[in-house]
C-alpha cells in the first residue's frame, strides 16, 4: 500500500462534541480540519510504529505544556493533523449531543441533522462528560444499557460511586447543586442586608 494512501487511513476518528470551538484550534494552532475526540479511536498500528507517533506525542506534550489542556487529545490533533479519516458521529456518540438545546453546543448548526440521525441508535456511546452511568444521579439515556451489560460481568455487585455535590445533570432533571448555591446566596444576601441596616443605624446615631 502506498504511503500516501496509508496516511489517509492512519486511524478512524470522530469529531469532538465541540469540534467547531475556535478556541480549541487557537490553543493548539491547528486549522483546516475539525478538532477530533481521542476517547474512541481506530488505530493503524503499522503507520503508528513506522512514523514513531508515540514519541512525537510525548515530545509535543513535553515541549508545549501550555497548549495541552487535554494532553493526549490536543497532542493527537497536532501530530496527526491531516492524517486521519473522520467517521460518522455514531461511532463515538458523546454526551452533549443528548442535551435538549444544541444552541450551546460548539458545533456548526449544519451538522445537527447528522447528529440527530445517530442519536437513537449509535454504534459506540461515549460517556464523555460528568454524567457517568456508575453515578447514582446519571440520567444519560443509555445508562440502562450500561447497567444491563454490567450485570453480565463479575463486577455486577459493584456499588455506585458517591456523587459529588457539584455534579449537575446534563440531560434535564433536578440538581441538588442548584439548591445548594441558592441557599448559599440567600445566606450571603441576608448577611449583607443585616450589615447594611447596622451600618445605616450606626451612621444615623453618629450623625445625631
Amino acid at each position: 500500500m502506498e504511503d500516501g494512501h496509508r496516511r489517509l487511513c492512519v486511524r478512524g476518528v470522530v469529531e469532538d462534541q465541540e469540534a467547531d470551538d475556535i478556541t480549541l484550534q487557537n490553543r493548539i494552532g491547528v486549522y483546516g480540519a475539525p478538532y477530533f475526540n481521542s476517547g474512541v479511536l481506530l488505530v493503524n498500528m503499522g503507520y503508528w510504529r513506522k512514523h514513531n507517533v508515540a514519541c512525537r506525542l510525548v515530545e509535543f506534550i513535553r515541549e508545549h505544556p501550555e497548549k495541552c489542556l487535554f494532553p493526549d487529545q490536543d497532542a493527537l490533533n497536532v501530530v496527526l493533523h491531516g492524517a486521519v479519516k473522520y467517521l460518522p458521529y455514531g461511532y463515538n456518540f458523546q454526551d452533549l449531543w443528548y442535551t435538549r438545546d444544541y444552541q450551546w453546543v460548539r458545533l456548526h448548526a449544519s451538522k445537527f441533522k447528522e447528529v440527530e440521525r445517530w442519536k437513537e441508535h449509535p454504534v459506540v456511546v461515549h460517556f464523555a462528560g460528568g454524567g457517568k452511568p456508575w453515578k447514582k444521579d446519571c440520567n444519560h439515556p443509555f445508562t440502562p444499557y450500561y447497567l444491563e451489560c454490567l450485570a453480565k460481568t463479575k463486577w455486577t455487585v459493584a456499588r455506585y460511586k458517591k456523587v459529588r455535590e457539584e455534579t449537575t445533570p446534563l440531560y434535564g432533571g433536578s440538581s441538588k447543586t442548584s439548591h445548594k448555591y441558592i441557599r448559599r446566596f440567600n445566606r450571603l444576601l441576608a448577611v449583607f442586608v443585616i450589615e447594611t441596616i447596622a451600618f445605616v443605624v450606626y451612621w444615623f446615631c453618629s450623625a445625631r
